[in-house]
């Protein structure tokens, strides 16, 4: 995935694409380190049950050490929409990668946007 993602931006300028996917290829590009920023759109209602998808799924995490799989969230901005929705935009804070010695924010290929509607 990644040579497909150094491809679009060596070949076509591409430094930004938004991924609107499920929570499968959101965790997956999470745990790439590809995803730099987080734009959600909360809606007021809740819903859950044991078979909800996710915002992020994949393997669960066990143990505390696992939690450098996944990012910290740094709130970038806050904005209420009408009907009491919120606009929450994230920048996402990697630890040092451990695949191929990338860091997420700082050296990415690409800037991610992954805009999910709950």
């Amino acid at each position: 995935m990644y040579d497909a993602l150094k491809k679009l931006k060596s070949d076509f300028g591409c430094q930004r694409i938004t991924i609107q996917t499920g929570g499968t290829l959101n965790g997956l590009f999470l745990r790439e380190k590809l995803i730099d920023f987080v734009d959600l759109i909360v809606a007021p209602i809740l819903i859950g049950g044991k078979n909800t998808p996710t915002l992020i799924d994949g393997s669960s995490l066990h143990s505390e050490t696992e939690l450098s799989q996944l990012g910290v969230l740094q709130l970038q901005e806050c904005i209420v929409l009408e009907d009491s929705y919120l606009r929450l935009q994230y920048k996402v804070i990697h630890e040092k990668s451990r695949n191929n010695g990338r860091y997420g924010v700082k050296n990415s290929v690409l800037r991610f946007f992954l805009a999910v509607k709950l």
